[in-house]
């Protein structure tokens, strides 16, 4: 018996713990195959698990909702589709964010020499990530608050209001 009719018999039937004896039947013989395809656009690790358990949360969910007639083929395509969002999400988002790591290893180095490695801490200190990105993606990038706005995927009204708030906390918090 196939793990298609086994899973809609024990749905038919109401059975929980049935359904959860085939979904983890599902998920050992078809989790490095989701991994595979997820990999293939994702080359983080930590991601490409995150997207995997988020394939099989999202494929439990779909189960009772509709009847899946190739579950293979619905991994797999839920699989490159989850990765390909991913993918155009991450590349929404400006291409820094401003955490330790960062601070320690890859500040900005500007092009007219001056050093403003100094001046980022000092903001992270005192900002959200939020602002000091807003801040610096319009500072120091020169973005418009339209392509901030677009980068962040919010409105240009609260982008503009992040900066006016980053700009105030920023003029109490930063000793230059």
């Amino acid at each position: 018996m196939t793990l298609e009719i086994k899973l809609q018999n024990a749905i038919r039937r109401g059975d929980q713990a049935e359904i959860y004896s085939v979904f983890c039947s599902i998920y050992h013989k078809y989790c490095r195959l989701v991994g595979y395809i997820v990999s293939k656009y994702v080359h983080n690790v930590s991601d490409v698990e995150e997207l995997v358990d988020d394939v099989f949360v999202n494929f439990s969910r779909e189960i009772f909702a509709t009847q899946i007639k190739n579950i293979k083929s619905y991994l797999a395509t839920s699989a490159k589709n989850s990765a390909v969002d991913f993918v155009r999400k991450t590349q929404r988002l400006p291409h820094f964010v401003y955490d330790e790591f960062y601070l320690q290893n890859q500040a900005y180095v500007p092009t007219d020499g001056t050093d403003y490695n100094d001046l980022v801490v000092q903001l992270a200190k005192c900002l959200s990530v939020e602002e000091t990105n807003v801040l610096l993606l319009n500072a120091l990038y020169g973005y418009s608050f339209a392509e901030i706005s677009q980068k962040l995927n919010k409105p240009k009204s609260t982008v503009f209001a992040i900066y006016c708030r980053a700009i105030s906390k920023a003029k109490k918090g930063v000793k230059l």
